[in-house]
């Protein structure tokens, strides 16, 4: 799968991949990083010189922020993952780079989409302590790359993403040919010296999820013949009609969607982003590879659940977490600070504005008024306070001995941020100026 294309010289050295097509595979960042190694040369003179002229990225990448952020993005399914796959292989004469990336579930991935690729660069630091025990070249993994995967499930500790010596964060392509070294200050990435503190230890659910997308990794070599959207569109619809006598709607409820989540997926052919295809395995019990039904497209056995059972546990979770709501509105409304607007409340509370307007009509009424009084009576005072302003410079400038004229009580204004053309403060001016010509 990854071996060389032919026996023909090519460009760069043909390093093999480490663990491709496993749960420990290595990255794409990190292939291209252990080559830029090979060559004596840094990963970005590697990518400038060699990649970007075979790469088809319409004019190439921002070269500052492509290395520190956007080069993260050659793990996922998106077009600097294709390009870099495509230049590499050229160049080393290596099939099989894809399965460096996610680029083997493009076909139920979207390559536009959130919480697939992580935003930090991450790792493992015992992990990286081992690679150094055992003499391997120093590699990070695909896995490590993946938003939904924030802890290791071998040494049960969450992955760090920042140096333990200067604490900052990692650069996605080092100016260093070593993943090991910390871009700012070369400090070793690895705990030798750091140990995790009680608040980092993973939870249960980090643990499950990370060995879900290692199952999901360790795929056979034929992946893109059954990680497709059709077989997701098969399964979802043989769920349906085992769960919910076929309703697309009851599914996406049972599994924890909206309303027209499943629908969306079946009817219009768009695929989930990556969170709700591993929620789709945790609401289901099957692995990506079962749900997607490997082998020949067999489908694994669907057991019926009882439909009074988990719907009971729904509408139970739904009116606890109403009366929640309901609760800290209350708080909102008897607070003595200012009462704030719907979207404030919304955001306290964590709901949408149109969630509160249509399950709390009545509290959602009442705070509204009392924050439009509110708005009120603070817009009164200010006008007020206005008011007495242009009242004591028009009275300051008559006890110099001069006449407050409109001249005069505007520049004094000006550097308040006030002025006469305002029919409010015109008509105050007027007032003073009449008080003024009666004494």
């Amino acid at each position: 799968m990854s071996g060389a294309s032919d026996d023909l010289p090519t460009r760069l050295f043909s390093l093999a991949p480490i663990a491709v097509g496993t749960a420990a595979g290595e990255s794409l960042l990190s292939y291209l990083v252990r080559l830029a190694r090979a060559h004596s040369m840094s990963p970005r003179q590697l990518i400038r010189t060699e990649i970007l002229p075979l790469a088809d990225l319409g004019g190439g990448p921002a070269c500052g922020r492509f290395y520190a952020d956007q080069a993260r993005t050659t793990a996922g399914v998106g077009k600097y993952a294709c390009a870099f796959v495509h230049a590499l292989e050229a160049l080393t004469g290596r099939n099989g780079l894809a399965h460096l990336t996610m680029l083997p579930w493009a076909g139920v991935v979207p390559a536009v989409g959130f919480g697939l690729v992580a935003e930090r660069v991450q790792w493992c630091p015992e992990c990286l302590v081992s690679q150094r025990q055992a003499g391997e070249d120093s590699h990070f993994l695909l896995a490590w790359s993946l938003d939904c995967y924030q802890a290791c499930p071998r040494h049960s500790r969450r992955l760090a993403s920042a140096c333990p010596w200067c604490g900052r964060a990692q650069h996605a392509v080092p100016d260093y040919p070593d993943q090991h070294r910390c871009t700012h200050c070369r400090g070793y990435l690895g705990s030798e010296l750091v140990h995790q503190r009680a608040d980092e230890v993973p939870t249960e659910r980090q643990l499950l999820r990370a060995m879900l997308i290692e199952n999901m990794l360790d795929y056979a070599t034929d992946t893109e013949t059954w990680a497709t959207h059709a077989n997701l569109c098969r399964r979802l619809s043989a769920l349906a009609d085992a769960w919910t006598e076929g309703e697309k709607r009851a599914l996406s409820l049972r599994l924890g969607f909206t309303k027209t989540s499943v629908s969306t997926w079946v009817a219009k052919k768009q695929r989930p982003v990556f969170p709700q295809l591993l929620q789709l395995c945790d609401a289901t019990g099957l692995s990506v590879r079962e749900l997607l039904g490997e082998c020949g497209g067999k489908q694994p056995p669907i057991m019926p659940v009882p439909a009074s059972v988990t719907i009971k546990r729904r509408e139970a979770a739904s009116a606890i977490a109403q009366r929640n709501t309901e609760a800290e509105l209350g708080l909102l409304m008897a607070g003595t600070d200012s009462p704030p607007s719907a979207a404030a409340a919304a955001a306290k509370v964590g709901v949408t504005v149109s969630q509160l307007r249509y399950r709390h009509r009545a509290i959602m009424a009442k705070l509204s008024e009392k924050h439009r009084a509110h708005r009120h009576a603070q817009s009164n005072r200010r006008w007020s306070e206005r008011v007495r302003t242009v009242q004591v410079v028009a009275l300051g400038i008559a006890a110099d001995g001069q006449r407050p004229s409109i001249r005069r009580v505007t520049e004094r204004l000006r550097h308040l941020r006030l002025s006469l053309q305002n029919p409010r403060l015109r008509a105050a001016y007027r007032r003073v100026r009449g008080e003024i010509a009666d004494q």
